[in-house]
């Protein structure tokens, strides 16, 4: 998500930009191979020759956004003749996950991550060092350079070139995208009210380059890792193998690097391109650790070698920080990494290229790094290496980092580097056109361990209570989403519990396979004839609400097909099939809960009817007359609550809640008592029922009974109890009564 200012566009703006890249891409069309092409180069035209037009820093920034808007168009020629511009499904903005970032913002986050280093500065300021690993138009540098030439005028008594200064000494960004880089140099220059700035010392100083292409010294010495060598073909797949033998046979620590040569540079450039080389034939020269040292002792690699490196150097923007910023890493790196990186998954991609480029990052950063790991966390990892000690981190990120499995191993590293000073968490949607909720933690490199950490909430920054945290504690806890709790509405209530549910419960999720394994098994009986045992029907995650199965009364998909009544046709499994015996697992008493929901849908299978479709999670009791306990416990708002703490953020919305099979069984129990067992009775009574009212009052008896037993004050009961009900959305839970109570 490359970050910008939201600058309020003029449509009169808008519409003469786009009117002009029409023209433009009309007579550019018949020179190029598609439309599509002429559109891409008339925008880049047009948009950077306005912006040097421009008579100030707000009007270049309102260009670069009627910029990101026509990312968003697609050309598509009439039958007359004539282009019109459509929004595009896969178009150039949401692939390279950039969108605004409000105005309001990036001011709150300049406030909580710069204010403090220009009031610390101690008339230093133009020493300070701000970075945007992601700096799109410049909008957050822009707004960073404003804040210290006002505190520099104030200084000096007067603001004549205090902007200038602050632009050409402070700031540096990297973007990968050319035309955005050179929107950012622009921009500054207006800012700096001298637009010749943009051809001298911001050409060094913004850059174009992947931010996240590179590799450090150390890691280079040790040679190209395996991953490196991947062949594109099924029968390339014998000379890929043979290259990595041979590498790893050579592989061993490289001699000491002397640190900005060109001579270690070069090195750090054949690492790199090792990922993206093409493996054709087994008579091709291949970048291997033979090249690696070759290069540190000034041997000559052959041309066809020299070549490739350098084309993957140019083609793939390969950006070493230490190289390219050599005068502020050498003095221990920056004051400030601020901005908004784009959200992508690039390693879940399956495209050559993107399989090459997430074997880089996971050879890169590893072990930081899991299957789905997005980008932008990575981006936090690469911050923490670039700021100095003491230095600030501050980057929007998908709240998933807060809880996601797959952003834990990048939680305990930067914990290992930083600790958090602050954290915002949007439980809004803050980009326009964006379904991703948002956070941005405060890091600061080598701060103190305990620290009383600040929270935020919502698009304009309201300060929640602080929390004193124990970062070692809360990087061996391992999640960070009951930090945002508050942000997001959940009630903080004290649980009075020494027991989970693995003591009482086992828990497993089926996998892809027996999901597909239904194809060409499953039959529709639209008029309920067939019999269970034969037959017996298949239940969704959409099927299953608190305490009632939809079987039968709401139609469903599986396998890409439209269902009113699914069953598995047993006989059929048996003789071609191969889950019958998974069948007959799941054919027994059980509790099934769905998640990706705002609270956990819990229904009983007391007889082992309903066979439980990917991704429902199957419960079953140790001992069966604790069923409907167990059934109670994960009903209760306290699980709910205790759920939604600890691992929100990672579902597909804010407000859901995505539990796997094994965090299930961390929901606490209340200890044994008469409580639990009246909201057994109670569930029992909840599931029987006919109608929606009666199911309702009886699911509010299982919740009061759940939270007496639980130990919860009145004060905690009531607050959880409403908040459960609005997350089911009962209907008495929008009544006048229930909302005073």
């Amino acid at each position: 998500m490359a970050e910008n200012r939201s600058i309020p566009d003029s449509l009169d703006l808008m519409s003469d930009i786009r009117d002009t890249v029409l023209a433009e891409t009309h007579q550019l069309q018949h020179d190029r191979p598609s439309i599509q092409g002429a559109y891409h180069e008339a925008v880049q035209h047009i948009i950077l020759e306005r912006a040097r037009r421009a008579v100030s820093a707000e009007q270049s920034l309102a260009i670069a956004s009627c910029y990101e808007r026509l990312l968003q168009l697609t050309p598509t020629r009439k039958d007359s003749g004539q282009i019109a511009l459509t929004p595009g499904k896969d178009s150039r903005r949401k692939s390279s996950g950039a969108y605004f970032t409000p105005e309001v913002v990036i001011e709150s986050m300049l406030d909580l991550a710069l204010d403090p280093l220009i009031e610390n500065a101690a008339g230093q300021l133009l020493d300070l060092r701000i970075c945007d690993p992601s700096a799109g138009a410049g909008h957050f540098l822009a707004a960073a350079a404003r804040r210290i030439a006002e505190t520099l005028a104030r200084t000096r008594g007067t603001d004549e070139h205090a902007l200038r200064d602050v632009v050409t000494c402070c700031l540096r960004g990297v973007d990968l995208n050319p035309v955005t880089a050179e929107l950012c140099r622009i921009t500054l220059a207006h800012l700096a009210g001298d637009i010749r700035l943009a051809d001298g010392v911001l050409r060094k100083h913004i850059r174009c380059g992947d931010a996240l292409l590179n590799v450090g010294n150390e890691q280079a010495r040790q040679g190209i890792p395996d991953a490196a060598f991947n062949a594109p073909t099924r029968e390339l797949r014998s000379v890929a193998n043979r290259v990595r033998a041979t590498n790893r046979k050579s592989r061993a620590p490289l001699p000491p690097l002397e640190a900005n040569t060109d001579r270690c540079r070069s090195v750090c450039d054949a690492w790199c391109a090792a990922f993206f080389q093409a493996i054709e034939d087994s008579t091709a020269p291949v970048i291997t650790y033979d090249t690696l040292l070759a290069l540190i002792s000034g041997s000559d690699i052959g041309p066809r070698l020299q070549s490739e490196i350098e084309r993957i150097r140019v083609s793939r923007h390969v950006f070493h920080w230490n190289h390219e910023f050599d005068d502020v890493m050498a003095a221990g790196g920056f004051d400030l990494v601020i901005g908004n990186p784009p959200f992508l998954n690039q390693l879940e991609l399956t495209t050559v290229s993107s399989r090459q480029e997430a074997a880089f990052l996971r050879s890169r950063y590893a072990p930081h790094l899991s299957a789905y790991t997005d980008v932008a966390a990575i981006f936090l990892l690469l911050s923490s290496e670039l700021v100095r000690s003491g230095g600030s981190i501050m980057l929007i990120q998908p709240q998933s980092l807060l809880g996601a499995r797959d952003a834990h191993a990048v939680r305990h590293e930067l914990l290992n580097r930083t600790t958090l000073r602050a954290l915002w968490v949007a439980n809004e949607r803050v980009f326009e056109d964006a379904s991703v909720y948002t956070c941005a933690p405060l890091l600061e490199r080598d701060g103190a361990r305990q620290q009383r950490t600040r929270r935020f909430r919502r698009k304009h920054f309201e300060e929640l209570t602080p929390i004193s945290l124990d970062m070692d504690t809360l990087r061996s806890d391992g999640t960070w989403a009951p930090l945002a709790a508050a942000a997001l509405g959940i009630p903080e209530i004290t649980i009075n519990s020494t027991t989970e549910v693995r003591d009482i419960a086992a828990a497993t999720a089926d996998f892809r396979d027996q999901y597909y394994g239904l194809r060409g098994f499953l039959v529709d009986d639209p008029d309920d004839e067939l019999d269970d045992d034969a037959f017996p029907p298949i239940l969704t995650s959409g099927l299953v609400d608190l305490a009632t199965a939809e079987w039968g009364n709401r139609s469903t998909r599986i396998l890409k097909e439209t269902w009113q009544r699914p069953r598995v046709d047993r006989a059929r499994m048996r003789c071609e099939g191969e889950l019958d015996e998974w069948i007959e697992m799941r054919r027994v008493p059980k509790v099934i809960i769905a998640t990706q929901t705002r609270g956990l849908e819990v229904f009983v299978d007391p007889n082992g009817r309903f066979i439980p479709s990917l991704p429902l999670i199957t419960m079953t009791a140790e001992h069966p007359e604790d069923l409907w306990r167990l059934g109670a416990a994960m009903a209760s708002p306290v699980a709910t609550a205790f759920a939604s703490r600890r691992y929100s953020g990672t579902a597909l919305h804010a407000d859901a809640i995505k539990l796997s099979a094994s965090q299930t069984l961390t929901i606490p129990l209340p200890p044994p008592g008469p409580g639990w067992a009246e909201a057994a009775r109670a569930l029992e009574a909840a599931q029987a029922a006919t109608d929606r009212a009666t199911r309702e009052h009886h699911l509010q008896e299982m919740a009061a009974a759940m939270n007496e037993a639980f130990g919860l004050s009145v004060d905690e009961a009531d607050r959880l109890m409403l908040w459960w009900m609005g997350r089911h959305r009962f209907e008495a839970a929008r009544s006048p009564h229930i909302a005073s109570g």
